[in-house]
């Protein structure tokens, strides 16, 4: 069973379906799916349409916890050899 997300506690709070929400926000359901199962994170802009859809006062309101950690990105790999210097013509 998938974990409660902050999104669908709020559309459960509001007592709202996925089709209610897609008419309000113009997300498709699938998306809202996507988003309150973890698959997927919504982008900003979809957070900010959910927001108004869901009648947040903040988007704190749906932001996970995990979203919030620190993750450094990947370090690049250095291709083999030596690399030529650069040069500042």
């Amino acid at each position: 069973m998938a974990r409660e997300t902050k999104l669908r506690a709020r559309r459960h709070e509001l007592g709202l379906t996925l089709i209610d929400l897609e008419r309000r926000t113009r997300i498709t359901t699938r998306s809202i799916q996507r988003y309150e199962s973890g698959i997927e994170n919504p982008s900003l802009r979809m957070l900010v349409n959910l927001a108004y859809g869901l009648e947040c006062e903040s988007l704190a309101e749906l932001i996970e916890d995990e979203w919030l950690e620190f993750r450094p990105p990947s370090p690049v790999p250095e291709p083999p050899g030596e690399r030529p210097p650069l040069r500042l013509v």
